[in-house]
């Protein structure tokens, strides 16, 4: 039988900003069963499931107490709990094995962290909660516990195999929903306002659909300054996006001022298109930014400064660098690919080296397809889709955004990344990183 918790309000209960948005939203908790390494016990542990994570994590102490084994040790950069910059190191990679709710087992890799979330309350369900998990016979995994504290953290890469597709999920009156999944049912999502009740009781969940746990802003600010650089060159204003639509408010409200007219049969106002972007920006503002940065680091090692000046004096004298004197700005920007710039990197060319016939044939082609006409205008309709595709290879990783109606589709916005040179990266984590950059570039469409 299910328990109705009286409403009760404590601080040091409370999730902290990693786990919800307010005091009534709530990231996917459940229970399993973990074995010790050694001496096969099995104990129950607290396992948060969480799609802002890209790896999956356990918490020393636990690990330690289980003797679970150290498979190898990598360098990883992540934000631990509570931490405002990211930190990079030295992470222990574990196996472990846990059991679902009907006594299956489960192979987790995991990395060792000191710790994965603070100490959080339980859902406080109302009486119309409880009536309806009642008349449709559902057994809430982990509910009757007065205080969460996760021990293993369960990211995209192993996640996903605790949720059940396709299945069944339902929408409670207070709009908390419930999630089918290895570790029983789950409850997650945001108390409806008062007075606003959820658009049906429920609904199919399928594979696609993965909205399953909701990230606070912070989180979210986080993950925008590791893809800062990402967006260098790409975005029309490389500030904070708080700052950008303010600019971009304020533009608005003038231009609206300035061409709004008051005719016989009423008033009139035009459209604030955006300005012709007939070349791409140059960035110089970030650049300078950076050199400043880097010649203050500098500064502390002089001798390192030093080497870096004799080497820009022997690269100017040999001629293999100039010194950029015209103060004038030219009419374009100029672009270099850098897809074409690593390719020949890889191929390890001298300077003024005469390129061979497959590459000198691939620039020629690439010269050729360079510029692309895309209509300004897009017609609306009300079926209209936003369709992504993201894919990822050897060389690079690219997104497309259309948008799409019964008969025809059109192009909203493109991203590309290339794959680091300097370590071999895998695939399935570039098609990762390709998904990340997709849900990235949603989010740019949906807030243009």
């Amino acid at each position: 039988m299910l328990k109705q918790m009286s409403t009760r309000n404590n601080s040091e209960e409370d999730w902290d900003s990693r786990s919800c948005l307010q005091a009534d939203v709530f990231l996917l908790t459940g229970k399993a069963r973990i074995k010790h390494a050694k001496t096969g016990k099995l104990q129950e542990v607290q396992v948060l499931l969480d799609t802002g994570a890209d790896k999956s994590f356990v918490e020393k102490e636990l690990a330690d107490e289980l003797e679970l084994p150290i498979l190898r040790t990598v360098d990883l950069v992540m934000y631990t709990f509570g931490a405002k910059e990211p930190k990079a190191d030295k992470c222990d990679i574990t196996s472990a094995r846990i059991w679902d709710d009907q006594g299956e087992p489960i192979d987790l890799t995991l990395c060792k962290t000191d710790i994965i979330s603070g100490r959080g309350k339980q859902v406080v369900l109302s009486k119309a909660d409880v009536d309806y998990l009642e008349k449709c016979h559902i057994d809430l995994s982990d509910l009757q516990e007065s205080t969460i504290r996760p021990k293993i953290l369960l990211g995209c890469d192993q996640m996903w195999n605790l949720i059940k597709f396709p299945c069944e999920q339902h929408v409670l009156p207070s709009g908390l929903r419930v999630i089918p999944s290895r570790l029983g049912y789950l409850l997650t999502g945001r108390n409806a306002l008062k007075g606003e009740k959820p658009s049906n009781t429920s609904c199919k969940l399928i594979e696609s659909d993965r909205e399953l746990s909701i990230n606070p802003r912070e989180e979210i600010e986080k993950w925008d300054q590791f893809w800062n650089g990402d967006a260098a060159g790409i975005d029309e204003f490389t500030g904070p996006m708080v700052t950008e639509r303010a600019i971009v408010a304020k533009r608005v409200h003038e231009f609206f001022n300035e061409t709004i007219e008051k005719r016989e049969d009423g008033y009139y106002v035009r459209l604030p298109f955006k300005d012709n972007r007939d070349s791409l920006p140059n960035n110089y503002k970030l650049a300078h930014r950076r050199l400043v940065t880097v010649l203050q680091k500098l500064s502390e090692e002089p001798c390192l400064l030093k080497q870096y000046d004799e080497i820009f004096k022997d690269q100017l004298q040999k001629g293999m660098i100039e010194e950029s004197i015209n103060k004038e700005r030219s009419a374009s920007v100029v672009h270099y690919p850098p897809h074409q710039a690593q390719n020949l990197w890889r191929h390890d060319y001298s300077w003024d080296q005469t390129l061979s016939q497959p590459l000198q044939q691939q620039w020629e082609k690439l010269l050729q397809s360079f510029e692309q006409k895309f209509p300004r205008y897009i017609p609306t309709t009300a079926n209209n889709q936003i369709v992504l595709f993201a894919d990822a290879s050897e060389i690079a990783m690219a997104i497309c955004a259309y948008m799409v109606s019964q008969d025809s589709s059109h192009l909203l916005m493109a991203k590309s990344k290339l794959s680091p040179i300097k370590t071999r990266t895998t695939i399935p984590k570039l098609e990762m990183n390709a998904l990340t950059m997709s849900a990235r570039l949603t989010l740019s469409v949906l807030n243009a």
